[in-house]
This record gives C-alpha cells, sequence and structure tokens, in this order.
C-alpha cells in the first residue's frame, strides 16, 4: 500500500478543505510531519480546516432507505475501495457485506439532486460481532456497558472529491449528530489506514485504541490498519469545545458540529426511546444477500441465529438461510435500545443501562442474581416510564450483563413494544402476513 501514500494524502487534502501548498514547500512539510509531536503535528492540522456554513442547495443527507439508494451506496462503496485497494472488484459492482444486513446498521447518504454520491454506515455492535474485532481488541471501550458501534464504509463518489470539503465535513457532522442523537451511542470505533491517523485524532478528536498498525486487516484486503475510537457524548463535545471553540467561524469545528442547524439533514423522528432505523424488508434482504451476493449462503450457524433473533415472523424467515415457519415475530424479535431503569424500592443503588428488549425479557448491565426477583422503572420517553417485573435467569460475572425474564409489565411497556414492533410491521409487504407474524 505505501505507493498509494501521495494520492490518499491528496484525497485527505481534497475531502475537508486543506488548502494546498507548492510542491517544494509541500516535501518540506511531509518531512516536518513525519518527526513532529502528535499535539504540533495536529494543531497545525486544526489550524488549516476550512469550514463553510452554507450548503449547496442541490445538497442533502438522509438515510438509505429504499432498495435504489442502497444499491447505489454499495456501488459507490465498492468503487472506492476497489480504486484504494480495499477489495477485489466484485461482478456485482457491488460491496455488500453480512453487517449490511443486521436492523441494527443504519447506511448514511449523502445525496446531489438525489443521487448518492456519499455514504457512511454505522454499524451498531450486534449478534454478529464487529467488523474490525476480526483483528482489534475493543473490550476496553465496552467496560461500564457502553454501547458501542463502528463507523465503516465511507465513501466519496470520485467526481465530488474535488469539491473541498464541501462532502466529507458535513457528511462527518451528520454522522456525529445521528450517533449522538438518534442511535445513542456511547463509543464509536473505525478502523483506517495508517495515513489517516492524524486526520482523525488531530481533527475529530479520536483515541488510539491499540499502539499497533495491524499489517494485513482481511476486511480491508490485507491494507495495513490502525483501531482507533472516540467517545461520544463527552470527550467529542469536550474535545470540539476545547481545540475549536476560541477560532473565527470558518475554522470552527465545535460551532459547526455541535452548535449550528443542518436544515440539509434528516433525521428520524422518535415518539419513543428507539436507537435504530431498520430498513430492509424481506424482499431487499433477499435481493442483496440472496441475489445479488452469496452473503447468507456463507453465514455460520451463530450468525444465521443472531439474525433470527431479530428478524422473525415467517415472510422474513422465507428468505434467511436454514429456518422455518416456526419462528413468530413479537414473541421472538429482540430489539437494541439505550436507556435507564432504576429499581423503585432500592433507588439509592444507582441506575441500571437497558441495552436490549423483547416481548419475553431485556437485557441490562447493572448489579443483579441470578433467581432474583426484580422490578424495574424503565425511561420509554422524555416523559414516561414503563414498569415491568421479572426473574433473573442469567448474569455475566465479569461484564455485569444479566438477563432478566418478564413476568409482568404494565401498560406503558406495552405501548413501548408496541412502537419497537411498528418499524417491522412497516416493512412486511402485507397485511396478512402481519397477522401472522403477530
Amino acid at each position: 500500500m505505501g505507493k498509494f501514500k501521495f494520492d490518499r494524502r491528496h484525497l485527505l487534502r481534497s475531502l475537508v478543505g486543506i488548502p494546498r501548498l507548492k510542491s517544494g514547500r509541500r516535501r518540506l512539510m511531509r518531512l516536518a510531519m513525519g518527526v513532529m509531536p502528535d499535539e504540533i503535528k495536529h494543531s497545525y492540522l486544526r489550524g488549516r480546516v476550512r469550514v463553510s456554513y452554507e450548503s449547496p442547495p442541490q445538497l442533502s443527507f438522509r438515510i438509505a432507505q429504499t432498495q435504489e439508494e442502497l444499491e447505489q451506496a454499495y456501488r459507490i462503496l465498492h468503487d472506492c475501495y476497489v480504486e484504494q485497494r480495499f477489495m477485489l472488484p466484485s461482478p456485482t459492482g457491488l460491496r455488500i457485506t453480512k453487517y449490511f444486513a443486521m436492523p441494527t446498521t443504519t447506511t448514511l447518504i449523502a445525496c446531489w439532486n438525489n443521487e448518492v454520491v456519499g455514504t457512511m454506515s454505522i454499524i451498531r455492535k450486534s449478534p454478529l460481532g464487529l467488523p474490525m474485532e476480526q483483528a482489534f481488541k475493543i473490550g476496553k471501550v465496552e467496560e461500564g456497558g457502553y454501547s458501542v458501534a463502528e463507523v465503516s464504509s465511507l465513501a466519496i463518489d470520485k467526481k465530488f472529491r474535488s469539491h473541498r470539503g464541501s462532502l466529507f465535513l458535513p457528511l462527518c457532522r451528520y454522522f456525529y449528530r445521528y450517533v449522538r442523537d438518534s442511535m445513542k451511542i456511547d463509543r464509536a470505533v473505525i478502523a483506517v489506514d495508517p495515513a489517516w491517523r492524524d486526520f482523525y485524532m488531530g481533527i475529530l478528536g479520536f483515541r488510539d485504541l491499540e499502539k499497533r498498525v495491524v499489517d494485513n486487516y482481511d476486511f480491508a484486503n490485507g491494507a495495513p490498519a490502525i483501531g482507533l475510537w472516540l467517545d461520544i457524548p463527552s470527550l467529542a463535545l469536550q474535545f470540539f469545545k476545547a481545540k475549536y471553540n476560541h477560532r473565527e467561524d470558518r475554522y470552527n469545528l465545535y460551532k459547526y458540529f455541535v452548535e449550528v442547524p443542518v436544515p440539509e439533514a434528516h433525521f428520524p423522528d422518535r415518539r419513543f426511546i428507539k436507537v435504530g432505523d431498520p430498513v430492509m424488508t424481506p424482499k431487499m434482504l433477499d435481493y442483496f444477500f440472496n441475489q445479488r451476493s452469496q452473503v447468507f449462503s456463507q453465514l455460520s450457524e451463530n450468525e444465521i441465529l443472531g439474525l433470527a433473533s431479530v428478524y422473525a415472523g415467517s415472510e422474513y424467515a422465507k428468505v434467511l438461510p436454514q429456518f422455518g415457519e416456526h419462528l413468530r415475530f413479537k414473541d421472538m424479535a429482540r430489539y437494541s435500545v439505550q436507556t435507564l431503569a432504576q429499581r423503585p424500592e432500592a433507588l439509592d443503588q444507582g441506575a441500571f443501562k437497558v441495552l436490549d428488549v423483547s416481548r419475553r425479557g431485556l437485557r441490562a448491565y447493572g448489579k443483579a442474581e441470578v433467581g432474583q426477583q426484580v422490578s424495574l422503572q424503565v425511561r420509554v420517553s422524555e416523559t414516561e416510564e414503563a414498569t415491568v417485573h421479572g426473574v433473573v435467569r442469567w448474569k455475566d460475572e465479569g461484564s455485569k450483563f444479566f438477563g432478566l425474564e418478564l413476568t409482568d409489565h404494565n401498560e406503558v411497556w406495552a405501548k413501548y413494544l408496541d412502537y419497537l414492533d411498528a418499524d417491522f410491521e412497516g416493512l412486511l409487504d402485507s397485511k396478512e402476513e402481519l397477522k401472522k407474524a403477530g
């Protein structure tokens, strides 16, 4: 990959709006940057980034929701990855991975006159794990029950890379606000080419996950990679404020990322607390993962079980591998959430973190013992709490996660599960199938 370093740096400049130096100064700066301490180097980079607060009217950002939008995103991703040698060309012209099949994965898109010209995927940790876990240990960022998602599959249409900063930084800003406000992610992780380390650390506030370079990262066709992580609620906010808020507006990424409204970006409405925006209908799953690729045929048994736990119902079972009609939608579906709960009789013992729920139970982080009967008040919206009662059926001694089997709940909890179910009910193809699933 070494012979592509200049191209990647040129791409970095064009993406984020760093002014291009003349050739002689560029060579000197490249040599100097190689020996500078990180803090000096990163301060220099921050001083050269320019932002614009006005976007062209043709530009918009949203979640990819249709088969056409996803196909355009996967095509741009394929072309960019092939160009950068991160994958071999596919006969389909698409890059499709198993992680895209999960309802906890969201594909963000940048559109120019409604044509997809940029994309980024946010892969929330699920039963399939994260791509990075092939090569990196992420345990330290999960400690304490923190939710984790991987930033992945970033690609910009080639004809838009010369528009300095007009696409890449707005897409990063959309990502930041989506994972902070809609996805409720605590920590983001990313695997990048080592040449991008200074950008992500110096400009966006990421930190080293491990002090090493993976020389042969399989998920990127054997390219070298390093792992980075970002604390979304606190460290990102503190970093942006400390590093940028004293600067003029055109250099102020704190104002740009945190304060200024983004009218060209579309965010989902939330009646209750929800962290996912599933879009895959059974037909779309079949199209992308059975017809346009062989992803489903290559899944392990555990991966198939993981998919079945989040896609229940006979219509989904028809397109998922090795599963029949016996799965019931509302009994079996499990939803990732991110909320807090308390025991009403023991408020002084602190809050539990509730991380996923189903009709039968929930998974939480906190202190509990197997066999213990527990009542919880679970926050399900900004103004409402649901009451549930259950028995602790399992716990993980090392991580403090436990599973609560529900024995009773109030009406607010029932409405909350109905709200979560509605995502998938809207993706089923017919009312008749919906009746079968329910």
